[in-house]
């Protein structure tokens, strides 16, 4: 199948993971159809075209894009670079199309691997998988995505030798470009055994009654889950059972939060992201609706609200000259209208990890930034806010007995007992 018939292929490593969790949401999206690209979408094709024509030597910088893009995809080439500068021989191949040998749908998985370095002597191969996305965490460990991108990377390249294969998913803009980047480093026998649990999966969807799984993963990225009859169900449950449709809901329908019992929140509280996120699908398909000539009762289309903004005729610093001898004719200082500070951590951080990298030798980039990274931070410091949060108990944070906390400075309590 040509690459450009591919995208409209139901069985892309891309979403596999949801039909996984969720058989039924292969027809339900077949009935929906094509869904138009939403922006984020499209900034995540722009980022990684930006990735691949740095890393295959197109640009000599990635500077062509918004500066916050720019950064992030900057956080993937450097750790790329990293690992090219300590193995001479490794190989690099970059945004490569790959089938999965699969029984239940022979010639149709596929997928397209973001990054592959192959190192032979160490018979070691990296599946690096960049997400641009701000909103949505992926968990690197155990993760199905790139395990499918393993397999792709090892059919496509049966002469490689390897033992071990490294799984990287690098998601600079959800952990503030934070490091280290994780990775789970698995044998290539792993890799391979996961091939079954995608065929069980593709079966498991081509069944004619295959099931509706409600979930937090599988719903986010659904094109389907604005009309899904199981998330409205979900949603009129956690709402609470005193309705039979979206038309009774009404405040007064809904239990007073503080009647409720501690399983009754739980139970509302996990449930809630899937009720928030389906109440903004419903809200874009609306106005994708709206947008296509098509009346939404009681709702109409206008024009955001214009705000003001400075003049950007010429640039930013003859703006900057500008605006001070304008404030200086009505007597006004510039420090009054002009901020000057520091740029923040995170900028200043990779501002100064460029300018190290740039100045060391080969082989000694990566020494470099770490110890540039190791005295800078002596210039920082970090303290909780001190805001409370309730979270999921599964959360990697220790919790806090707020019933222990509110006696720790009582010391000493008299024993209350009949004398002996």
């Amino acid at each position: 199948m040509a690459h450009a018939e591919r995208a409209h292929s139901k069985w892309g490593m891309s979403v596999l993971y949801r039909y996984s969790r969720c058989p039924g949401s292969v027809r339900l999206c077949e009935q929906v159809g094509p869904r138009p690209s939403s922006p984020w979408a499209l900034e995540g094709t722009q980022a990684h075209e930006l990735l691949e024509t740095y890393l295959l030597g197109i640009r000599q910088t990635p500077d062509d894009g918004p500066p916050d893009m720019i950064a992030a995809v900057k956080v993937a080439v450097d750790y790329v670079q990293d690992i090219l500068d300590d193995y001479p021989d490794a190989i690099l191949v970059v945004e490569q199309e790959f089938q999965i040998p699969s029984l239940a749908a022979p010639d149709e998985v596929w997928g397209i691997n973001d990054i592959c370095i192959y190192i032979p002597s160490m018979r070691l191969l990296y599946v690096i998988d960049y997400k641009h996305g701000a909103g949505v965490p992926v968990e690197t460990i155990g993760n199905e995505q790139v395990r499918g991108y393993g397999i792709g990377a090892l059919h496509s390249h049966p002469e490689w030798g390897v033992d071990t294969v490294a799984l990287v998913i690098i998601q600079p803009r959800i952990f503030n470009f934070k490091l280290p980047i994780p990775e789970e480093w698995v044998s290539e026998t792993e890799i391979w055994a996961f091939r079954d649990k995608i065929d069980d999966a593709i079966r498991a969807a081509q069944e004619p009654d295959a099931p509706l799984v409600v979930g937090e993963k599988q719903c986010f990225f659904c094109p389907a889950k604005a009309t899904c009859p199981a998330r409205q169900q979900q949603m009129l449950t956690v709402a609470g059972e005193t309705f039979g449709d979206v038309q009774q809901v009404t405040p007064a329908a809904l239990a007073a939060a503080e009647t409720l019992t501690p399983d009754r929140l739980a139970y509302i509280l996990d449930a809630g992201d899937l009720v928030r996120d389906y109440i903004e699908a419903v809200r874009a398909e609306a106005f994708r609706r709206a947008m296509a000539g098509t009346h939404i009762p009681g709702r109409k289309v206008v024009e955001a609200q214009a705000r003001r903004s400075w003049e950007k005729a010429g640039s930013e610093q003859e703006n900057a000259q500008t605006a001070v001898e304008l404030f200086r004719i009505s007597g006004l200082p510039p420090d009054k209208f002009m901020e000057t500070k520091l740029v923040g951590i995170t900028e200043a951080e990779k501002l100064m990890k460029d300018a190290v990298r740039e100045r060391a030798t080969k082989g000694k980039k990566k020494e470099a930034v770490e110890e540039a990274v190791a005295k800078m931070a002596f210039l920082t410091t970090k303290k909780s806010s001190g805001t409370l949060s309730l979270v999921a108990e599964d959360d990697p944070r220790p919790g806090k007995n707020m019933a222990t906390e509110a006696f720790s400075g009582a010391v000493n309590l008299p024993q209350i007992g009949t004398d002996q």
